[in-house]
């Protein structure tokens, strides 16, 4: 009982009959206050630790502790500074560049989190490893951490060493829940269409003539979030949206033979993106994305007893906001927001992103920066865009873990649609197929390694 409500969340047995020969099943779960069984040498509470709980086809199943949980996020913030990503809400973290420090953080996690798990059970090369996470191990690309061998390449004139990563030798999968596993969401039915949204024009109010366009309004509003005030620059500064997205539709065309809906810059609202989601199958939107910091408190954050409590002893019953409310994306017109209310209707909280209907979408794709960054707590995974999509009915998303190099992502994406769409590979395969195409042209882990499937077949 306990195997299965922090990992399993299904019937052990019947997760294992839905494997195929080889695969395995990993629910990863961080635990506050955790007992050692009475047969272990130490006695007594342990303190916040990860467990694994390994699932094989077989049906045999491995408890494995990871080890204190101090010590496994410390490992994860220092493998993500190593190579500039953001840690956390509102903070950037930036050490010595250079694949050494990055190779060395990184093997030092593998060896926290992956290691373990290979001498817990037959991890066979090859075979589907099905992964649950938890907590703060969302904000780690599994598959991009390095395994020990090396491999030059060459970024450039400058030759390099890489390592091979875990994505290399195990076809790894992220999933919300093992039950999907047991009963696989269906597929959409329906003809495919596509709705591809970029080119955003943040400068401009939507609620402007189309012969205004050209002015560029002042902005007063100021939003405590991943960005100093709400300047989101022009409709072209995110790695050339307009670009991507006009790409992204010509292959709708070209290899899905469907026309696809486009929107783009005054015309990108909550409304308008409500009206054109439903029935999508696939549904890719490029902007800016925005969170905010620790400073905003949420619903889930730890509060000392004592500030619960009113100046007349009366226990408060509001502490914090929804944590889909503390991340979005950005819609038109931002920047020319005049108020904070006005402000407000122009960004897009993934909490009202979660109300759209999405029952027959694919495959969404969020194209910007930390789009799975949110509010991590044990036991609940994250609250995050990606889980507003989820929650949407999205049977498959792909976010980011940081902020994105623009020119890689859109390389990056248009390989990944032309190995989904015209190759025919699956979800998982064509996007590590299209960051393993980015490792050979020299590209390092910040560029490739953001970017998580999750739900993917």
């Amino acid at each position: 009982g306990r195997t299965r409500s922090l990992a399993l969340e299904s019937d052990p047995c019947d997760v294992a009959s839905s494997l195929a020969d080889g695969d395995v099943a990993v629910g990863m779960t961080r635990v506050d206050a955790w007992e050692r069984a009475p047969s272990d040498e130490t006695r007594g509470s342990a303190g916040p630790r990860y467990m694994a709980f390994v699932l094989s086809s077989d049906g045999r199943i491995a408890e494995v502790d990871l080890g204190p949980a101090a010590q496994i996020e410390e490992a994860i913030r220092v493998w993500r500074i190593s190579f500039g990503a953001r840690i956390d809400r509102g903070e950037i973290g930036r050490v010595e560049e250079g694949p050494e420090s990055e190779l060395a953080a990184g093997r030092a996690l593998r060896a926290l989190l992956f290691d373990p798990l290979v001498e817990a059970a037959e991890v066979r090369e090859g075979g589907r490893l099905y992964v649950c996470l938890d907590d703060a191990l969302h904000t780690v690309p599994i598959d991009a951490l390095p395994l020990d061998p090396l491999v030059a390449r060459r970024r450039g004139e400058e030759d390099i060493d890489d390592a091979l990563r875990i994505g290399d030798r195990y076809d790894v999968r992220l999933e919300l829940s093992f039950a999907r596993i047991v009963r696989p969401d269906p597929a959409p039915g329906g003809p495919t269409s596509v709705l591809a949204v970029g080119g955003i024009d943040f400068r401009v109010d939507p609620r402007a003539p189309v012969a205004d366009s050209s002015a560029i309004p002042g902005s007063t509003a100021r939003l405590a979030g991943s960005r100093r005030s709400n300047d989101w620059g022009n409709r072209d500064s995110l790695y050339s949206p307009r670009g991507e997205v006009q790409l992204i539709a010509d292959y709708a065309r070209d290899q899905l033979d469907v026309v696809p809906v486009v929107l783009g810059e005054s015309g990108v609202t909550e409304a308008s993106l409500r009206a054109a989601v439903p029935g999508k199958r696939f549904v890719h939107i490029a902007t800016h994305a925005w969170f905010m910091p620790r400073t905003v408190k949420s619903m889930l954050d730890a509060e000392p007893a004592a500030s619960r409590r009113s100046l007349l002893g009366a226990e408060r019953t509001v502490t914090g906001f929804m944590p889909l409310a503390l991340c979005g994306l950005v819609l038109s017109g931002a920047n020319a927001a005049d108020s904070t209310a006005e402000l407000s209707e122009r960004l897009l909280s993934a909490q009202e992103l979660s109300t759209f209907d999405l029952a027959g979408c694919e495959l969404a794709v969020l194209a910007a920066c930390g789009t799975n960054v949110g509010i991590a707590r044990a036991g609940q995974g994250i609250q995050s865009l990606q889980t507003g999509l989820h929650q949407a009915g999205a049977r498959a998303t792909m976010t980011s873990l940081w902020d994105v190099d623009d020119a890689a992502t859109k390389e990056l994406m248009a390989d990944f649609y032309e190995r989904l769409w015209l190759e025919g590979e699956s979800k998982t395969r064509a996007l590590w197929s299209a960051k393993c195409a980015l490792r050979r042209h020299g590209a390092r882990v910040r560029e490739w390694a953001a970017w998580v499937l999750v739900g993917g077949d």
